[in-house]
Order: structure tokens, then sequence, then C-alpha cells
């Protein structure tokens, strides 16, 4: 289980460095945009197209942002409860919430491959910008399938901790966010 979960984490890593450089990338882009918009308004109505671009990078960040989240166990939680509880009862309800989360972003990752490959197949296109459409969806059944894997992870780090007793993987995810942007995402 150890090398599967180092193996895990060595993907985890390199897709989170490159999530967040996509990140970064996507939400200058919008701030660009934004001001440029702003900027040409008193001499031209702007970019026909940018409104829709904008739009796009927000479904980029959010789900990118979203599998960052999932990384640093940050999604959707009942916190109050599993304050109170052991560091096994932790390990417990997390291997629980973990193996929803699996089942959850399996379901909607084929789903999400579904709905893309619909409109792949049906030439859909960008009303404004005129760019195949799936190409922006592309990343929804990445940030599920990103997800299956940290949830994965999830569940092989509790369940090893379980067997062994050893719960010091969890102080890693009750630190403050700052120390956290302090050490780098990436690492």
């Amino acid at each position: 289980m150890a090398q599967l979960l180092s193996a895990l984490r060595r993907i985890d890593s390199a897709l989170a460095r490159a999530e967040g450089a996509v990140i970064v990338l996507c939400v200058s882009l919008m701030l660009f945009l934004a001001f440029g918009q702003v900027a040409l308004r008193p001499v031209t109505s702007g970019f026909p197209w940018a409104d829709q671009l904008a739009r796009f990078l927000v479904l980029w960040t959010g789900v990118l942002g979203a599998s960052l989240a999932t990384r640093r166990r940050k999604h959707i939680a009942i916190d109050v409860v599993t304050k109170f509880l052991s560091p096994r009862g932790r390990a417990m309800a997390a291997l629980i919430g973990n193996g929803l989360g699996i089942l959850l972003c399996a379901f909607l990752l084929l789903v999400s491959i579904r709905y893309v490959a619909a409109n792949r197949e049906n030439a859909t296109l960008a009303t404004t910008m005129h760019l195949p459409i799936w190409l922006v969806q592309a990343v929804i059944p990445y940030g599920f399938a990103a997800m299956f894997l940290r949830f994965l992870d999830g569940v092989l780090e509790d369940a090893q901790g379980l067997l062994t007793g050893d719960f010091s993987y969890q102080k890693q995810f009750e630190e403050a966010p700052e120390a956290a942007f302090s050490k780098g995402e990436g690492s």
C-alpha cells in the first residue's frame, strides 16, 4: 500500500503544480479581459467574445480549484462533528467520506465524459468564439478524474492509518490556510 500511496502522491504533486499554473493563467486572463473591456468602452463596444471567454475561464478556475481543494481535504465536510473525534474516529469518518467521494466522482466522471463526447459528436460551437465547446468542457471530466484520484489517496491514507495506528498524517490537514501557501501548493 505504501508504494501505491507514493506513486499517487507523485502524480498528485505534478497535477497540483499544473493546476495551480493554469488557475493563475485563467485568473490573470480574466483580470486582463475585465480591464480591457472597461478601458475600451469609451472607444468601442469591446471584444464581443470576451464575456464568453471569461465564463469559460471561470469554469476552468472553479473545476481546477475544486480539485486542489480536494487535495488539501478542504472539500465539503462536516467539521463540527469530526473536531470532537479521536484520531481513529476522524480516520473512520474520513474513510467513509472519501469512499462516498470516490463513488460520486466516478459517477460524475462517466456522465461528464458522455456529455463532452455528445458535444464533440454534435460539433457544438461556442456562440461568439466559434470554438468547439467540447474543448472548453474537457476540464469537467478531468476535474472529476483528479478528484477521484485524490479521494482514493485519502481512502488509502486513512486505511493505512487505521491499520498501523499512525495518524500523524492528519496534522497536515489541520494547519491554517496561510501556512499552506507559505510552503507552496505544489509540495
